[in-house]
Parts: structure tokens; sequence; C-alpha cells
């Protein structure tokens, strides 16, 4: 009878340990789980990657036919970065949730329409000049048709310059609109330039 009940007993304490063992593990799992679905949700907060094009405003320089005043290059928009991602949170989904944290360069393009006399001259250049903090020129283009592309070559020192903004997106630049004329008796040309970005950051 002794016997029996210490069978008993140890059997007792075989089933308590494994049931301790058994609730260890729903834990361990129940909180493994946790982890990985917090760890799975903070990966969601910082999984925001995607690209944009910041269209800048078209700046048009004109030196008209007629004797005049006007200052060449003079037509000139001020903006800054924060302002430019805001006219693209239609197109870019779920932009305007995003806690920002990089927005990176990735190129400059865009058109140029132009018109001018005497016909005789057959090129001249315009470039786009940045000024504020940090100044460069941009975009220098041979104008050689009605229509064409812009330049899109960057060296460094301009690479430099506008990753600046980029990165200060709350800095206010000021981009104008310059013609090479000596020898033109007039023209008008505008160009609408686009920068190409990525963006990153937590939603």
């Amino acid at each position: 009878m002794m016997i029996l009940k210490t069978g008993t007993f140890k059997t007792l304490r075989i089933i308590a340990v494994l049931l301790v063992v058994a609730l260890g593990f729903v834990t361990l799992v129940g909180t493994s789980e946790d982890d990985a679905e917090d760890a799975a949700s903070d990966l969601v907060e910082i999984n925001f990657d995607e690209n944009a094009d910041l269209e800048l405003d078209a700046v048009t320089a004109e030196k008209p036919a007629e004797a005049s005043t006007q200052a060449v290059g003079d037509d000139c928009n001020t903006l800054t970065i924060n302002q430019a991602l805001e006219t693209v949170e239609d197109a870019v989904d779920d932009l305007d949730k995003v806690k920002i944290e990089n927005v990176k360069l990735r190129y400059v393009e865009g058109t140029y329409t132009a018109v001018w006399t005497p016909a005789a001259v057959g090129t001249f250049t315009c470039r786009l000049r940045i000024a504020g903090v940090q100044d460069t020129t941009i975009a220098e283009t041979v104008i050689n048709g009605g229509v064409g592309d812009l330049n899109n070559l960057l060296t460094e020192a301009q690479i430099d310059v506008i990753e600046y903004y980029l990165a200060n997106r709350s800095e206010p630049f000021t981009y104008c609109l310059e013609c090479d004329d000596a020898a033109l008796d007039s023209y008008s040309v505008t160009f609408n330039a686009v920068i190409g970005v990525n963006i990153e950051g937590e939603i």
C-alpha cells in the first residue's frame, strides 16, 4: 500500500513538471510570435521606399525683338524641396503619411522649347542657375532647335548642391533661366525641368 502511494506521488510530480514545461513552452512560443509580429511591424514602418518626379515650374527667358530694358534670365522661381514634395502627394501612395528620412537624387532631366532670331544663328546655350545657401548651374544645354531635351549630365559639384537641398528640405532656393544672347536679336526659351528622387522613411 505504501509502495502504491509513493508511485502515485511520483506520477503526480512528473505530471506537474510536464505541465510546467508545457506552459513554459506555450508562453515562449506566444512571446516569440509576439516578438516576430513586432519585428514585422517594425519592418513595415521603415519600409517606405518610393521614387518620385519633382517637376519644377517652367521658367522662360526672353529677349523681345524691339528695344527693351528687360534683363535676360530674370524669369525665376523660388521653392523648397518640401513644397515640391507636396505637389506629388497624390501621385505617390501614402506619401502624406510618411515621416521622411532621406530624399536621394536619381537624375535631373527635362525639355525645352525655343524660338529666336536671326535664323542664321544655329545654336546658343541656356542654363538653370540655382542660388541660395548653395549655388550652382545645371542643365546647361545647347539650343539647336524648336524643341529638345535638357542636358542631364551632372558633375560631382552640381550633385553636391542638389543633394544639399534634398537633405535640407525646408531651405529655399531660387532657380533662374539664363541664356547667352550676344549673337541674338530676340529669343524666347522655356525650360521644363524634373528632379527625379527616391524617398525613404517610416509610415
